[in-house]
């Protein structure tokens, strides 16, 4: 069942699938697709706070030796860390919205991380990151870094056999806005059975 080997996890991608309480999107379905799963130190500490469960699902899968937390610390070598730091400067530089601890970080150290250990993908739901990976990092096509969205992430669990019932629901509650409510739902109505997975 394991689609991706090793992967970082973003926290809006954990966020958006987070929203749903009946079920343990992270844990069981995340956790089923991704061999091993990263998390960025930044992240798990100032970003992953609400809601609880998100949290405690994350910490589930580190006590199964499914997660691991990572920053500057886990890397091995001093070539490696002097690597990090330099990939996290080339990227703050690379967007003019990103704020150290702030706006963008958890991407951005995410994202130095990833290409420092040879983490070959990671689970954003970002829209630009695909692109500022491929002119910041993506060089060479042996260490190249694949952005995986919740569309990537949907089409995932159908190649493998998942229900289109429950994606149908994960993907609705993923996407769903309470600032539009009727909005978000019609758009996302619409991609599911148009994009994702039409009825044939």
């Amino acid at each position: 069942m394991i689609k991706w080997e090793k992967a970082l996890l973003d926290a809006d991608f954990s966020f958006k699938l987070g929203q749903l309480t009946n079920i343990n999107v992270i844990e069981d379905y995340v956790g089923e697709l991704v061999g091993t799963i990263y998390m960025h130190r930044h992240i798990y500490e100032r970003e992953i706070l609400t809601p609880h469960s998100l949290k405690k699902q994350i910490d589930r899968l580190i006590e199964k030796g499914k997660a691991e937390i990572v920053d500057l610390s886990t890397l091995s070598s001093p070539l490696e860390k002097s690597l990090y730091h330099e990939m996290v400067t080339l990227l703050k530089a690379a967007d003019s919205e990103t704020k150290e601890d702030g706006k963008n970080w958890g991407e951005t150290v995410s994202l130095a991380y990833a290409k420092v250990s040879g983490i070959p993908y990671f689970l954003s739901d970002e829209r630009s990151l695909q692109e500022i990976a491929d002119e910041y990092l993506n060089t060479d096509v042996e260490n190249s870094i694949t952005i995986i969205r919740l569309k990537d992430f949907i089409l995932a669990l159908k190649d493998l056999g998942y229900k289109r019932k429950e994606c149908q629901m994960i993907w609705l509650v993923a996407n769903f806005d309470p600032l539009r409510k009727e909005q978000s739902r019609e758009w996302a109505k619409k991609v599911f059975n148009d994009e994702l997975w039409p009825i044939e």
